[in-house]
């Protein structure tokens, strides 16, 4: 079964709280993935994700560079419990915040991670990928206040909070295991940070995800 989408949002919060609420519908069974980009320079600012339905999010890949910084959290392939908001508490109260989150249906497994950061008007990274039609869910940030578009992949969602933060949600797929790239853009040169997680989609990485189960457990 094909990857498909759910529901999605984004927001901003001031520097003047250590949470950000989004206000967000989501289903049980399915993977959602939320993306933390901050202004602060704390490599790892985000110290809990939860929603009001009790499912579990992961950190699964995290970059700061010179005050941007983006982490990737998300459920279990299918962790999720049906909800109407997502909390993410930080470590530090000053900085702007954006969360930006989509739900993904048909995922069965979560894949590898990567990050990137430079100087330019277009944060990007790349992530090769396992399977055919694996999806890279990609968040990018940057210190701009210009809203970004994509111009590698599909734009879900984004945010721009003051003159120093302009953030996004971007996915892409292939029809081959090869190198998939989402990248963002907008008007203004700056340091950016990216990073991207791969979903996992097709009977091929159940039954990879089940053999490499099976041979784990033969060692105890």
């Amino acid at each position: 079964m094909a990857i498909t989408l759910g529901t999605g949002g984004s927001v901003n919060s001031s520097g003047t709280t250590t949470t950000t609420v989004l206000t967000i519908s989501t289903t049980s069974g399915r993977c959602v993935v939320v993306v933390f980009a901050t202004s602060n320079t704390a490599s790892t600012p985000v110290l809990s994700v939860t929603d009001s339905g009790g499912s579990v999010y992961t950190q699964r890949v995290a970059i700061e560079q010179s005050g941007a910084s983006v982490e990737i959290w998300s459920t279990s392939e299918t962790g999720s419990i049906a909800s109407t908001s997502i909390t993410a508490t930080y470590a530090l109260i000053g900085g702007r915040k954006s969360v930006l989150a989509q739900e993904y249906i048909g995922v069965v497994g979560i894949g590898t991670a990567n990050s990137a950061t430079s100087t330019s008007t277009s944060p990007s990274v790349s992530l090769t990928t396992q399977d055919v039609n694996n999806y890279v869910v990609a968040g990018t940030q940057i210190n701009s206040g210009n809203i970004q578009t994509a111009s590698v992949g599909t734009l879900r969602t984004a945010q721009q909070a003051g003159t120093g933060l302009s953030a996004a949600l971007i996915d892409n797929t292939a029809a081959s295991a090869s190198s998939v790239t989402c990248t963002g853009t907008q008007a203004t040169s700056a340091i950016w940070v990216a990073a991207a997680v791969e979903l996992r989609n097709s009977q091929q990485s159940r039954n990879l995800i089940h053999n490499q189960a099976v041979r784990r457990a033969s060692f105890f």
